[in-house]
């Protein structure tokens, strides 16, 4: 490659092999000398220096924060391998390439710096040559196959990457150290063509010397080394000191200050806000009083959502359907309005908020029976039975006779269920459930038919003589399977035959 054309490289691509700057320099250039040595296919030389391979560099980098700088240069030397039981060769090369460093440390404070970088470029090889084990000049690989001189004396991409530190010696004066491994990007310097391109190792070691001093870090026209205020946005307008200029002195720089002339709050921009509730006091409507954004400014205590002034409950959350106030039972009845607040959920309630009592008989509608009736607690809300009527009922108990194994009601019954037609009419309330019963004897089959039909024909009797059938609740046969005296004494058998009537509401 001409010289020109390398110079031209120089300009375009640069790698660095070791640099120094730091925020006061914003510039390093770097003289730098060392080694190269050749790791592929035949053997890794590294640090063997067996065949030192001198080159030189130049590089420029760039200051770009306390972790990071970007650096770009040239390398240019020579490369070789020596080795009397394989293949030996020897190379010009030249490179150029750019990459980013990564400083372990932050630069400032600290004398010695280590630091990883990475980066790729260009790799240009001349004067190339290729020599067997008894130093006879070949142009063939391990395979007998001819290699040109034009196939490895060309530039191709390469890429890089090590580690390296740098050492203040004076105020612009580093001493600088690296270990780079190059990836070619070729195979076959060492005349064996395998699968991976051949390595180069290069030891570095050379001076630094910081440039171009970063006057203006923050561009505010104030010199760094005497700016309070080194990072001060471009927007801000500062003083001779470089630091924000504050107008109205309430710590709130002018280029962050809503109202730059008028002493306020950071949570409001600095602006005024008497009550410190973030909301400046030209757009509160309740400037004396913390309150919210979505009231503008007015307060809601209890956070329901209800600003305070429409809340009539405004220190305990609640809901729109009260006008701010809380139904902690749940029963539609606002907890100022509730005489009764710890209602069951599902319990009907009236406008007091107390269970509802329909007939005013004292007995809440959820516990009463007979709801719509007045009643008697020890009836459960519905109305007591007459002493008459239950005499009746005893009396019909074992009064009612039927003709053996049937039916059909004797006519010596009849005066019992005359009465109780005559029961009915007079108590319209009254509901009547009709059982009918046998004893054990028989077929337990037959005697279960036999008590049901004698239910239904008293039923019927009731029905025919003038009481509503919708009175009548029910008419069931138990046959002998609800005894209330003892089925092997003729006495209790009697017994046991029997209707029974039950008044319900």
């Amino acid at each position: 490659m001409q010289l020109t054309h390398r110079l031209l490289l120089f300009f375009l691509i640069f790698q660095s092999n070791v640099f120094g700057q730091t925020a006061q320099y914003r510039g390093a250039l770097t003289l730098a000398t060392g080694t190269a040595q050749y790791a592929g296919d035949i053997n890794i030389d590294w640090y063997q220096f067996r065949n030192p391979s001198a080159f030189t560099a130049m590089s420029y980098a760039h200051y770009l924060n306390p972790r990071l700088d970007i650096r770009g240069g040239v390398a240019f030397g020579s490369w070789s391998y020596d080795s009397d039981v394989n293949n030996s060769f020897y190379a010009d090369f030249f490179q150029a390439a750019i990459d980013l460093k990564v400083k372990l440390l932050k630069y400032d404070g600290y004398k010695c710096l280590p630091y990883l970088f990475a980066g790729m470029g260009l790799h240009d090889t001349g004067n190339w040559t290729l020599y067997n084990r008894r130093k006879e000049l070949i142009h063939v690989d391990q395979q007998d196959a001819l290699i040109l001189h034009d196939d490895l004396n060309k530039a191709r991409g390469m890429m890089n990457v090590g580690l390296g530190f740098q050492y203040a010696i004076a105020d612009r004066l580093f001493l600088v150290a690296e270990e780079r491994i190059v990836y070619t990007g070729e195979d076959g310097y060492d005349g064996i063509r395998e699968n991976a391109p051949d390595y180069m190792m290069r030891h570095t070691v050379g001076f630094s010397f910081g440039l171009a001093a970063y006057v203006d870090m923050d561009h505010d026209g104030v010199e760094d080394k005497r700016d309070q205020c080194p990072m001060t946005p471009s927007i801000a307008q500062v003083n001779e000191h470089g630091c924000p200029i504050d107008s109205d002195g309430d710590l709130i720089p002018d280029f962050e200050d809503a109202c730059p002339h008028q002493a306020g709050m950071v949570n409001a921009h600095g602006c005024p806000d008497q009550d410190r509730d973030g909301i400046r006091d030209a757009e509160d409507l309740c400037p004396d009083i913390a309150g919210q954004q979505a009231f503008d400014g007015c307060p809601d205590s209890d956070g329901d959502g209800i600003q305070d002034k429409n809340d009539k409950c405004p220190d305990v959350a609640g809901s729109r359907d009260f006008d701010g106030c809380a139904d902690d039972d749940q029963d539609g009845v606002s907890d100022p309005n509730d005489q009764c607040p710890g209602t069951a959920s599902g319990i009907r309630v009236d406008e007091r908020g107390c269970p509802l009592d329909f007939d005013h008989d004292g007995i809440p509608d959820h516990e009463d029976k007979c709801p719509g009736t007045p009643g008697v607690i020890a009836e459960q809300g519905c109305p007591e039975i007459k002493q008459e009527v239950i005499a009746l009922f005893k009396k019909a108990l074992n009064g009612i006779r039927f003709e053996t194994g049937k039916d059909v009601i004797t006519r010596d019954s009849w005066p019992i269920l005359d009465s109780v037609v005559v029961v009915m009419k007079e108590n319209t309330a009254y509901k009547l459930n009709i059982a009918g019963h046998t004893d054990n004897q028989g077929d337990p089959l037959k005697n279960q038919i036999l008590s049901e039909q004698r239910a239904k024909a008293v039923m019927n009797y009731l029905v025919e003589h003038g009481v509503e059938a919708v009175r009548i609740v029910s008419a069931i046969g138990y046959g002998d399977q609800k005894p209330v005296a003892d089925n092997t004494t003729k006495e209790g058998r009697k017994l046991n035959r029997r209707v029974e009537f039950e008044i319900e509401y």
